[in-house]
């Protein structure tokens, strides 16, 4: 049973960051600054913390998660 579960969950398409990184609000925005006090003093911006989560998340086997992920507001 459990090797059955293991080859289904390698049949199906995983997420990647190319996918899930440009429906986020902070896509169009790389230099927005982050919420966190000590990014703020030292320059560090939401771009640069997405691309270090997207080189650490890139090759994992799971579904490519990134807390910093807001997604774009629908157009009204």
């Amino acid at each position: 049973m459990m090797a059955k579960k293991i080859k289904d969950s390698q049949l199906e398409k995983k997420l990647r960051w190319q996918d899930v990184c440009p429906t986020c609000l902070k896509y169009d925005h790389p230099d927005h600054s982050p919420e966190c006090e000590c990014c703020k003093e030292n320059g560090i911006t939401e771009g640069i913390l997405c691309e270090l989560t997207r080189m650490d998340q890139e090759n994992d086997t799971d579904d490519f998660r990134c807390d910093a992920y807001q997604r774009k507001l629908p157009l009204q």
